[in-house]
């Protein structure tokens, strides 16, 4: 057996993929922020990432998709831009982008101590907000809004669109993001209010600073039980990336 697949088996309780065969040769974890019920089966290959909730998954899993901090090919520490499709969604289901994820391996049992992810609102269907949630344990409910959100229902009207392809990258104390409807990636900079918006996480403190040990990837949130969501063409820094 390799070393990074007796690596990957060692992780207990977080769903695991050794990824001999992805581009980047690294060892896809999912792990979850908060979980209700069984975690998402979760499949990431070529560029995607397909997240299946079961009948027996929780209607609040809120979970992520990575690399281990020392496989990424450009570490959180560079501040990569990361851009991705999300292909469709039933009901309540969330798509994000993670930055900053500790992960400490298999003493936390599965659980992500502590991301920041830009998402799509889902509350009152409010599908056009987005917003920043810190998500760290020593939280009063365990995670908290970071700035203010950003409303793009100029730009996408009322309905919950798909595809949808994002592109985001952490600056410092800002995040700066942009959309483009369809499955290329958005032409406008990042950060134009006409497609997207910056936001600042500088409430985050320290955890607003990258550090070596952290990764970042895919969020998938409140996939209703039975369904699939589909996250396509990932890419890091331009570069086709597999979590």
């Amino acid at each position: 057996m390799s070393v990074t697949a007796e690596r990957c088996r060692a992780i207990p309780l977080v769903t695991v993929v050794c990824a001999a065969l992805l581009a980047l040769g690294g060892c896809t974890i999912n792990g979850y922020l908060t979980l209700q019920g069984a975690p998402y089966k979760v499949t990431a290959k070529n560029e995607s990432v397909l997240v299946t909730s079961t009948p027996q998954t929780g209607r609040n899993n809120r979970e992520v998709t990575f690399q281990s901090a020392d496989k990424l090919a450009v570490p959180d520490t560079a501040k990569p831009e990361i851009c991705d499709t999300w292909e469709d969604g039933s009901g309540i289901a969330q798509d994000g982008i993670a930055f900053d994820v500790a992960y400490n391996g298999p003493s936390t049992g599965g659980q992500v101590p502590s991301a920041i992810v830009l998402e799509r609102n889902i509350f009152f269907d409010g599908w056009w907000g987005f917003v920043v949630i810190w998500f760290d344990p020593s939280l009063k409910y365990g995670f908290e809004t970071l700035g203010r959100g950003t409303s793009l229902r100029s730009y996408l009207g009322t309905s919950k669109v798909f595809p949808l392809t994002i592109c985001a990258q952490q600056e410092g104390s800002t995040i700066a993001f942009e959309l483009a409807k369809g499955t290329h990636r958005p032409t406008l900079p990042l950060g134009n209010p006409a497609q997207g918006g910056i936001i600042s996480i500088s409430a985050a403190g320290q955890h607003a600073v990258p550090s070596p040990t952290e990764s970042y990837g895919i969020y998938e949130a409140h996939v209703p039980p039975g369904t699939t969501m589909l996250m396509n063409n990932i890419k890091v820094n331009g570069v086709p990336y597999t979590p």
